[in-house]
């Protein structure tokens, strides 16, 4: 009881640093490279069974058969070697931008958070292997056989879940979609963002520095 207490107390005294993952503290979208990974994967350890799957997806996604959720949730939810996403994890590395991470460097004493948008079963391991201490990770997941796709307004329950009644000192996105976290947060910076996003936020009258 009062270990727990004691560590409530330790975690409101720091910082709450959360950062996106695809645009923003990587220069890329890791779910295509993900998609293009495992076909190269099955392919080179001739796992026909898990090429066959993708590609039954993606042609059901290329047909408009498949929603992109439904289509996510079908890839998430593959059975294969988890040394595959280790291994992707360890290619996402190469992509990182660099003045995200001397940032978050910087704030690694602080509670460090990711929420992303991307798979949980391959962004995991991403954090597992950054330069700064990741102390959690919210990102999409399978919740009772449906697909908990942490984008918008569910990064704010996720957020909320953990750490409730605190706030967002500093917050890290490339994406309007974001809005729900640049609201509440004290300090924001846009990585890269496109004319839209920028156009988006500013409507929305959100104050923020903007990191290339």
């Amino acid at each position: 009881m009062y270990l727990f207490v004691f560590l409530g107390r330790k975690m409101r005294n720091k910082k709450i640093v959360i950062s996106d993952l695809d645009g923003t503290l990587i220069k890329v979208n890791s779910f295509p490279l993900w998609i293009k990974f495992l076909l190269k994967k099955s392919v080179f350890h001739l796992n026909l069974g898990l090429l066959l799957r993708l590609c039954y997806f993606l042609v059901l996604r290329k047909i408009f058969r498949l929603s992109h959720y439904k289509f996510k949730q079908a890839l998430i939810q593959l059975n294969y070697d988890k040394q595959y996403d280790i291994d992707f994890a360890d290619e996402l590395v190469n992509h990182l931008n660099t003045q995200v991470v001397l940032k978050l460097l910087e704030l690694s004493n602080q509670v460090v958070v990711i929420s992303t948008a991307a798979p949980e079963r391959y962004a995991r391991y991403l954090t597992r292997i950054l330069p700064f201490k990741v102390n959690s990770i919210h990102a999409s997941h399978i919740e009772e056989q449906e697909l908990f796709d942490n984008v918008g307004e569910n990064k704010l329950n996720s957020f909320h879940k953990m750490y409730s009644g605190q706030r967002i000192d500093v917050f890290f996105t490339d994406h309007y979609e974001d809005i729900p976290l640049l609201n509440i947060s004290e300090y924001n910076y846009l990585v890269n963002p496109s004319h839209t996003s920028q156009r988006i936020i500013d409507e929305k009258e959100i104050s923020y520095e903007i990191l290339q």
